[in-house]
């Protein structure tokens, strides 16, 4: 039995009562410390506890064998400045840092406080810890350093999900040009859960399709129609619009060309111009869009962005219409941005994904930086 199935927020003196009552032992998933005397020992366990299935700690409750002995709590003037301090060791001395724990006072009748951590599972990993170097994993004993072959395996998980991705892109891309008929260039989004390969991921779109908005990206949409895959929805009039099809493991894809245009300006000739302001405004909302289905769906994991640029080669961009071209025109064929995990949904978040997503596609088109005047 672990906390973790209790709103972090709600968790007070009466919950940590009940561990000692019965005994809650120490395990994959928790772990209590009657104080902390060495602040990189704590790191290590955070770090174990992310690089695993994530935890709780608690601060405060001293144990014996792993068995949680009493509530004892700390004795503080300011638990702020102590939860600061042990968040900011976690994000000076994490590689990559590790940036979702979660710390808080529960305040005893006492007087005293308990600290409480928790760590997510991380799927930014495997992390280190910077002062010694070490990778740790957390099993039912505790803390342990990762040998080599749990090590590869780690990391291995990583390559194992982009490489899985790549022939899902592919594939993609072959039946949206030969079957759907989508004329290039167009830009290709996926939002893909970081679970989404897993064999057991599987989400009731059927059953909540009415509650999904299924907009195609930078336009509108209509009642989605039932297919294999999931749920799928397109239009495509006059050589313009696109589709967005769900997928039963929780992948989005949007496919669009709303954002382009041709140089020329004549009707049938080929789109060889996107807005970057209009794209950037389209891609922006749609990660808002796609947050609130997975909220919908109950998808909770991180994702990844993936956003590519298909039929590239030859693609102008401005920020000002087509009068105002850039030094230079994409010669990629397919146009990968890099993937961007987002771990957090706020709006800080999504603005620094945007960000990084035009940054590329500025560069692609010669810019050393954001254009003047993008706003």
């Amino acid at each position: 039995m672990t906390t973790l199935n209790k709103d972090f927020d709600q968790i007070d003196e009466a919950a940590l009562q009940f561990l000692v009552d019965t005994q809650t032992p120490e395990g994959y998933r928790l772990e209590y410390k009657g104080e902390i005397s060495n602040i990189i020992s704590l790191v290590e366990g955070l770090v174990a506890f992310a690089n695993t299935q994530g935890g709780d700690l608690f601060i405060g409750i001293p144990e014996n064998a792993g068995v949680p002995l009493a509530i004892n709590g700390l004795e503080l003037d300011d638990p702020d400045a102590l939860i600061l301090r042990y968040s900011q060791a976690l994000l000076n001395n994490t590689d990559p840092q590790i940036m979702q724990a979660r710390f808080r006072a529960i305040q005893l009748a006492n007087g005293r406080y308990v600290i409480a951590v928790r760590v997510p599972r991380s799927w930014n990993g495997p992390h280190r810890v910077t002062q010694n170097h070490k990778f740790l994993i957390r099993t039912s004993a505790g803390k342990f350093p990762v040998g080599t072959a749990e090590l590869r395996r780690l990391f291995g998980s990583r390559e194992s999900f982009l490489t899985q991705y790549e022939r899902f892109r592919f594939q993609r891309i072959e039946k949206t040009i030969n079957t759907y008929r989508m004329p290039t260039p167009f830009s290709m989004v996926h939002f893909v859960p970081v679970s989404a390969f897993d064999l057991e991921a599987n989400y009731p779109l059927v059953e909540q399709r009415t509650q999904i908005n299924h907009a195609i990206m930078g336009g509108g949409g209509s009642n989605p129609g039932v297919n294999a895959q999931g749920l799928f929805y397109r239009l495509l009039e006059n050589q313009s619009g696109g589709h967005t099809q769900f997928f039963r493991n929780g992948i989005v894809e949007q496919v669009s060309n709303y954002a382009f245009n041709n140089l020329s300006g004549q009707l049938g000739e080929r789109k060889d111009f996107i807005s970057t302001k209009l794209f950037e405004q389209h891609i922006k909302e749609s990660v808002r869009t796609q947050i609130r289905n997975f909220e919908q769906l109950g998808v909770t994991d991180p994702f990844y962005l993936f956003v590519n640029l298909v039929g590239a080669t030859g693609l102008a961009g401005s920020i000002n219409g087509p009068n105002y071209g850039p030094p230079q025109r994409i010669d990629d064929e397919l146009l990968q941005i890099p993937e961007i995990l987002i771990e957090k949904f706020d709006k800080e978040a999504i603005d620094l994904a945007i960000e990084s997503i035009m940054t590329v596609m500025w560069n692609a088109f010669g810019f050393t930086e954001r254009p003047k005047n993008h706003h």
